[in-house]
């Protein structure tokens, strides 16, 4: 998939692993739960083989001028309703505020419906993410609700695909 610069693939787990500083970067990690526990190579490499080669879990590198500078990724599938959940990475920093995010995420949402058949996308970002939020909005995802985890705040977003028009 391409738009402009940026293209969205399929990511090898040794790329993937290759961006482990990046991944776990304090710019990175911002919005994340401070009590997180880093996964060790082996647990990272387990996980990859039993949720992302099995297509429990999507990701796709964002590439830019043929550059990685994020993933975007599905999870949570549920193939009875053709829903999941989404996220979004950009690194390093100086990627941010690029437009890159909501160029990708648009891109990742047109590659769910129409190659995985989704029909409801969900997310999930801590309050303070503005960026995310931002990017949300744009797409036109609707607050669902808010809950506190390990003392964040996250607010819930939903999108019905089928009401949405081709990107």
């Amino acid at each position: 998939m391409k738009n402009h610069d940026v293209i969205l693939k399929k990511l090898s787990y040794e790329k993937y692993y290759q961006l482990r500083n990046y991944r776990f970067s304090s710019d990175s990690l911002e919005y994340d739960d401070p009590d997180r526990l880093l996964p060790s190579e082996e647990e990272e490499k387990n996980w990859w083989n039993e949720d992302v080669i099995t297509n429990n879990h999507v990701i796709l590198a964002i590439e830019n001028n043929g550059v990685i500078c994020g993933v975007v990724n599905a999870f949570s599938f549920d193939r009875i309703n053709n829903s999941c959940e989404i996220g979004i990475e950009i690194y390093p920093k100086n990627n941010f505020s690029k437009g890159l995010g909501k160029i990708s995420f648009g891109l990742f949402i047109e590659y769910l419906k129409e190659k995985e058949k989704i029909r409801i996308v969900k997310a999930e970002t801590n309050i303070r993410n503005n960026a995310m939020i931002k990017i949300l909005e744009y797409f036109h995802f609707k607050k669902t609700m808010r809950h506190v985890e390990n003392e964040i705040t996250w607010q819930c977003f939903e999108k019905n695909l089928e009401l949405m028009p081709r990107i």
